[in-house]
């Protein structure tokens, strides 16, 4: 049914668990560099140990890697690996101090900057910022989860992610909060494809690739003009031009069947809302 990190990492967590791979799910953010305080916990990432190695499998990402990949924790202190991956930069380095990593993402393309990863276990330290009121209602719901888990009701890494109240109080933020990013940006849809990325916003289906967007910003710092950035920037695959039409794309492209998903009144509710969003996203063109 998609979702955010909490949500994917949680389910792709618990799918390897399965599959008896040595999973974690770690406190991390997504944020600039150097990160922000408050912005601790607000991305959890699924990392995986294999023999002598840490592997980094991040589902919830977006334009994010799509493959694993290896943190290269013997290495001397400081290294930093770069790679390719069908078109998009990738980086990772060690911090200097503690068991922080750095992963970046393509420079002036990636939909966000980079994130930090602790290896170290922060996720049962109280948030600061904005997710910090939800602290005590994440307590409360580990606090149930460890019931279940004493139970033996859930898989672990089901329980792992329930159990760190600081994964809780920045999903509850997520979901319930006015302000959250994921309220106000409205429902985005996003895949991954070998060329690019594919993202419904609203009625319309964009594609995108790094080389596409590297284009665009060159084209737009000569030209400085908004009729031209609008111009450049839109890669626009398809608009759905009602209702039935929209499902049908969702179904098609991203294999969200949302008629066997949501009730009548759930449809009636979303379908209110990409409306909504459609109108405001007439207005910005831009793609990310």
């Amino acid at each position: 049914r998609g979702g955010y990190c909490f949500i994917l990492a949680g389910a792709f967590g618990a799918l390897l668990h399965t599959l008896n791979f040595d999973v974690m799910l770690l406190s991390s953010n997504v944020s600039g560099d150097p990160p922000t305080e408050e912005s601790w916990g607000n991305h959890v990432v699924v990392v995986v140990r294999i023999d002598d190695d840490l592997w980094v499998a991040d589902v919830g990402l977006g334009d994010g890697p799509m493959l694993p990949f290896r943190l290269p924790i013997a290495s001397p202190k400081g290294t930093k690996l770069t790679w390719e991956e069908r078109g998009w930069r990738y980086a990772v380095e060690e911090r200097p101090h503690g068991l922080l990593w750095r992963f970046t993402h393509h420079p002036g393309v990636g939909s966000f900057p980079g994130f930090e990863l602790d290896l170290s276990g922060r996720q049962n330290s109280p948030p600061k910022g904005p997710a910090a009121e939800y602290w005590p209602m994440a307590e409360a719901l580990a606090v149930e989860a460890n019931c279940v888990a004493e139970a033996g009701c859930e898989s672990e890494p089901e329980r792992l992610s329930m159990m760190a109240p600081l994964f809780v109080s920045h999903h509850l933020r997520y979901w319930l909060d006015p302000t959250s990013p994921y309220v106000r940006s409205g429902v985005v849809l996003l895949k991954r494809t070998k060329d690019g990325v594919l993202k419904l916003r609203g009625f319309r289906l964009w594609f995108i690739n790094p080389g596409q967007i590297e284009r665009a910003h060159a084209i737009q710092s000569e030209a400085r003009t908004a009729a031209t950035t609008n111009a450049v920037d839109q890669q626009l695959l398809r608009e759905a031009t009602d209702r039935e039409d929209w499902l049908q794309l969702v179904a098609e492209t991203f294999g969200l069947h949302l008629r066997d998903l949501l009730s009548a009144y759930e449809l009636d509710v979303l379908w209110e809302r990409v409306s909504a969003d459609n109108r405001c996203f007439k207005s910005d063109d831009a793609i990310y």
